[in-house]
Order: structure tokens, then C-alpha cells, then sequence
């Protein structure tokens, strides 16, 4: 499986603003930062018994940014969707992906990617530059 390198995982990340880059099963996975409109997406699928069950697979299909080396959003999320077939219960990791999605949703600050298992890490947006007049 082709993973990413450093060069290819900062082109994401300054596309992306802040990405989280996991490794599970010998697959990468990469997942960006989702925008207010996606979480409040997710946030009614929650809420609705007839979605809850498949929201947290489908909002993280959402945020997929790249998979095995992939970096094109369709050819990533048909990549990750037979993933999520071998692994079903991927998106309950308590581990790696949970944490990792709770940080790049803003649930818990930065400094918790510190303690981000084994194969987990969080890459941040750059801070704004400013200009001098």
C-alpha cells in the first residue's frame, strides 16, 4: 500500500488547514478538519434514530482527505469505503481515530494531540501571517 510522504501530507494540510494522519492496519488515513456546516450535519444525523446508526462512518467519509496515498476525494472514499467493509468498527476506535476526530472538530484543544496513541498525528494549520504597513 503507498502511503504518503511529508512533502505530500503538507500539500494537504495547506489545502486543508488541519489534518490528522493515522496509520491503522498498515493503511494511512488522512482526515481534515470539517467545516461548521459538516458538524452540524453530523449533528442531526446523530439526533435522528434512523441515521445514528451509519453517521459516524458517513461524516467520516466526509472528511476523508486522503487514503493508502490516494489524494483524489472519489478515488479515496471508494479505497476507504471497502477499508470500512474489512473494518467496521473503525469509527468506534477509541485510540486513534476518535481522538483524532475530536481534535480536528475543536471538541478538545490542540495540546490533547500531544496525547495521540502510537501512528497518530495531528498537523495544524499554519498561524495567519500578518502584515506590517
Amino acid at each position: 500500500m503507498a502511503h504518503l510522504n511529508a512533502a505530500q501530507l503538507e500539500t494537504i494540510r495547506a489545502r486543508c488547514g488541519k489534518i490528522a494522519d493515522m496509520e491503522y492496519n498498515s493503511h494511512q488515513l488522512v482526515f481534515r478538519r470539517p467545516s461548521r456546516d459538516e458538524i452540524s450535519m453530523h449533528r442531526r444525523r446523530q439526533e435522528d434514530p434512523a441515521e445514528k446508526v451509519g453517521s459516524l462512518d458517513l461524516f467520516s467519509q466526509i472528511i476523508l482527505a486522503a487514503f493508502d496515498g490516494e489524494e483524489d476525494p472519489v478515488k479515496a472514499r471508494a479505497l476507504y469505503g471497502a477499508f470500512l467493509d474489512e473494518h467496521p468498527a473503525f469509527t468506534s476506535n477509541r485510540d486513534k481515530f476518535l481522538p483524532a476526530i475530536a481534535i480536528l472538530c475543536g471538541m478538545v484543544e490542540d495540546e490533547a494531540a500531544a496525547s495521540l496513541g502510537k501512528g497518530v498525528s495531528v498537523r495544524s494549520a499554519p498561524p495567519p501571517s500578518t502584515q506590517t504597513a
